[in-house]
């Protein structure tokens, strides 16, 4: 259900450009556009209206409540990449969240990469990435870990300001994008920040090697 929902999310949002440079009196604009009902895309509003009957169930578990909104229209794609990592027999989980650079390319920029120790066969996480708040990169997801639930919001501004809340600890990610999550079997969590981008590399592959060295290091 999940790879189901995502692929309608980006054929519905694809994007033209996130490459401009925005200000504090573009951002009100936009704002102010997005409050006159005569530029609201219809025929987007409806089809979320049913995309999140559809997938109700699945949306119930995110912290968040998911309800559709008008917006007026943009040109915004957003992406999310899971991945796996194993260290010493301890097994991570990890989640890197971003956007397309244009609709000509497959390139991504990421803004923020989310990992968890993850030993539990039984331990799942949910997330979900937003892009009608644009010209704001909006997501959040669940973590489940000895039976304690972690539940995560994001935003990044384009004006450079993103942060992380994670069970009411706040991440700014001007300090490092990639965090690192521990949980302990008390339902507390150790937590590292990492100043390594996913962006930084071209295969995930190399990222990942990259963050196993930066996690021995902090151990």
């Amino acid at each position: 259900m999940k790879k189901i929902y995502l692929i309608i999310l980006i054929i519905s949002n694809f994007s033209l450009s996130q490459n401009k440079e925005w200000n504090l009196n573009q951002l009100q604009k936009k704002n102010i556009k997005h409050l006159d009902s005569i530029n609201w895309n219809v025929k987007l509003f409806n089809q979320d209206k049913t995309t999140y009957k559809q997938y109700k169930e699945y949306f119930k578990g995110l912290p968040l409540t998911i309800s559709a909104f008008p917006v007026a229209d943009y040109e915004y794609a957003v992406a999310s990449e899971s991945f796996k990592l194993t260290l010493d027999s301890i097994s991570y989980k990890g989640i890197n969240i971003g956007y397309f650079k244009d609709e000509n390319s497959e390139e991504v920029t990421y803004e923020l990469t989310l990992v968890f120790l993850s030993n539990q066969a039984e331990s799942n996480e949910n997330s979900f990435v937003q892009s009608r708040n644009y010209p704001y990169l909006t997501a959040e997801g669940t973590f489940t870990e000895f039976n304690t639930k972690y539940d995560w919001v994001f935003t990044k501004s384009p004006d450079g300001f993103s942060f992380i809340m994670l069970n009411m600890k706040l991440f700014d990610l001007r300090f490092g994008k990639t965090i690192l999550i521990i949980p302990q079997k008390d339902g507390s969590f150790y937590y590292n920040q990492i100043n390594l981008e996913r962006n930084t590399f071209k295969e995930i592959s190399m990222f990942e090697d990259s963050l196993l060295t930066e996690i021995l290091k902090a151990n």
